[in-house]
């Protein structure tokens, strides 16, 4: 968005450099809307013609222009935030905005005609219903405006003198503009008033919104923003914020890590569990029990879990026998051929024996005698699937216990923050940790905004005074004997005095000052846009770099005028001065371990 001096300049065109007067008027009024958060200080500041403000209105000579300008410009502003450009409101203000530039450029023609559009023009936009305005602060604004020159209006007609008052009756109706007047500025007031309560609703409702849908995320920006308002120095506070946004990413990756493999735990421990009861089954059973390969083939998968897990000697024994079984060699294909021919001879005897013999006593009489491969193989794979579930078992619950332990460590004692990161899945939880990414982001683009407008703000409150002994100066010497010295010098250059050539460079430097302060606002204006368009930023950062950048106070506030100082002194501030823009920030900003002199004047203090 334009700042005022640039909408100035595009409007007048030519004529800005003639106005200058005019639209540092606009400036201090500007300045002055920002210390304003009610309509008390307008009503105390223009109760009469007597007051500091009013007399300080007219300290360029601008006061009447400068209203008018000041609001045509928050009507201009407030057209660009609204979204419809065929709105009912847009074509009142729009039409406002043209009366207000036909008052400027001529205030004596179709006076009464033009009064009267606009009376009835601020009346057709306070008639508005509040549920039909789309920009409620922004209106509010423009509503402040708007009191604001109707109580300057009005206070200027009460200084007319009697005589005239009774000229100007001649030509319109006095008592019916200060009628008007007057009871616009009330229906101002109650609109005003109205405004407030719609925005107090507006906060209400959205804070209700904001605790039904809180979020993970929520709960975690809550402490960042209680890191980033915390009463300490912008480094620290930004060290802490760094500090907690890694504990956070680190908790939620290890949680995340924990969890896969909690699940990968439940998912194995089952099919281990199911070998194992598929080898104690076939154990058990008095005819029909399967070999070895023929049981491994039947539980394929769940003997695959086992070898993939599992290390050791135990299993590399294993495997050295299961490939003989497959791959058995002529002696031993005989041996096997030759054991299984009296397995089937003998199976009825084998058969009787397994009824009538417990199973506890087969087992200790196995032991006792050498026993097959196969039966071998069987042995060993029970004992290692035996020990695997065990340690399945140990890992689940080291694994639960350091779960627990990061839920109450990302939780931090809150139970409705624990109970929802224990009910978040994994994907839940990878959002976060994208999101908080995301926010570590925003905060160093924060970080990064905010310390360039630190340093210009710096600069921009030591300018002031330089800038007000400029103004001072070039208002007390420029007179008539430095206009003909400068209308001589066209013809001769050395008719230039020393006191018009000093005139000429405060100008300039007085021009440079007025470029600085136009390009910071500028800075000010797009960073307090990208901040507030920032989604991973929450309401209460973005509201505190607007109140800490978003008032910009001008090279004029504040201003004091007073006795000029001299020829000497000026020219050693504006070469002081002048190194800062011959220098440029950049360059400056490189090389200041180079010169770390405080150069020291009555308008400024800057570090080089």
């Amino acid at each position: 968005m334009l700042t005022k001096r640039e909408r100035f300049e595009q409007w007048r065109g030519t004529e800005a450099r003639n106005e200058q007067g005019i639209i540092d008027t606009v400036i201090i009024i500007e300045d002055y809307f920002t210390t304003l958060d009610s309509l008390s200080p307008i009503k105390q500041d223009l109760a009469d013609h007597k007051t500091d403000h009013f007399v300080k209105l007219n300290v360029y000579g601008g006061r009447s222009f400068g209203a008018v300008a000041f609001c045509r410009f928050v009507i201009e502003e407030t057209i660009d935030l609204m979204p419809d450009t065929e709105s009912d409101d847009i074509h009142i203000l729009r039409d406002l905005s043209n009366i207000l530039g036909e008052l400027y450029d001529n205030p004596r023609k179709n006076t009464v005609n033009n009064a009267n559009r606009l009376i009835g023009h601020i009346q057709k936009l306070l008639a508005r219903t509040i549920e039909d305005v789309t920009q409620l602060k922004q209106t509010k604004s423009l509503c402040f405006s708007l009191y604001y020159i109707l109580k300057l209006l009005k206070v200027g007609i009460d200084n007319l003198s009697d005589w005239k008052k009774i000229a100007l009756s001649a030509f319109i109706d006095l008592g019916k503009i200060i009628q008007d007047t007057t009871d616009l500025a009330d229906l101002t007031e109650k609109k005003i008033a109205q405004i407030d309560v719609a925005l107090e609703q507006l906060k209400s409702e959205e804070a209700k919104k904001i605790d039904a849908e809180k979020t993970l995320q929520d709960y975690f920006n809550e402490r960042f923003v209680a890191l980033f308002m915390a009463e300490e120095r912008e480094d620290k506070k930004f060290l802490n914020l760094r500090s907690s946004l890694d504990e956070l990413s680190d908790g939620i990756s290890s949680l995340i890590v924990a969890r896969n493999t909690q699940h990968e735990i439940s998912v194995n421990m089952p099919k281990i569990q199911s070998l194992l009861s598929t080898l104690l089954e076939n154990d058990q059973r008095v005819t029909g029990r399967q070999y070895f390969l023929e049981l491994m083939k039947n539980s394929q998968d769940s003997f695959n879990v086992l070898m993939e897990h599992t290390k050791g000697i135990k299993k590399n024994q294993l495997i050295e026998k299961i490939n003989q079984l497959k791959d058995p060699g002529i002696l031993r294909n005989l041996s096997s051929k030759f054991l299984y021919g009296m397995s089937w001879a003998t199976s009825f005897l084998t058969v009787g024996y397994r009824l009538v013999t417990s199973n506890s006593l087969q087992d200790s009489i196995a032991k006792k005698i050498p026993s097959t491969l196969d039966a071998q193989c069987k042995a060993e794979l029970k004992v290692l699937a035996t020990n695997y579930l065990a340690d399945l078992k140990r890992q689940s619950r080291d694994v639960q216990n350091q779960i627990t332990a990061l839920e109450e460590q990302l939780s931090r004692g809150d139970a409705d923050l624990k109970k929802m990161i224990n009910h978040a899945s994994n994907e839940t939880l990878s959002d976060v940790l994208t999101a908080n990414h995301a926010v570590g982001k925003a905060f160093s683009d924060y970080r990064r905004i905010s310390f360039s407008l630190v340093q210009n703000k710096h600069f921009l409150n030591s300018f002031k005074e330089t800038h007000s002994q400029l103004c001072d100066f070039i208002q007390q010497h420029d007179g008539w004997m430095v206009k003909l010295s400068n209308f001589l010098a066209q013809f001769f250059t050395f008719f230039k005095s020393e006191t018009a050539l000093l005139i000429d460079r405060a100008r300039a430097l007085k021009h440079n000052l007025v470029s600085f302060e136009t390009e910071y606002r500028k800075e000010v204006n797009n960073g307090v846009i990208a901040i507030q368009n920032n989604p991973d930023l929450t309401k209460e950062v973005k509201d505190k770099f607007v109140r800490e950048f978003g008032i910009v106070k001008s090279l004029e506030s504040d201003r004091v005028i007073r006795p000029a100082i001299s020829n000497e002194e000026l020219d050693i501030l504006i070469d002081n001065t002048s190194l800062f823009f011959n220098r440029g920030r950049r360059h400056r900003s490189q090389n200041k371990g180079i010169r770390n002199e405080a150069t020291a004047t009555d308008g400024a203090v800057f570090s080089f």
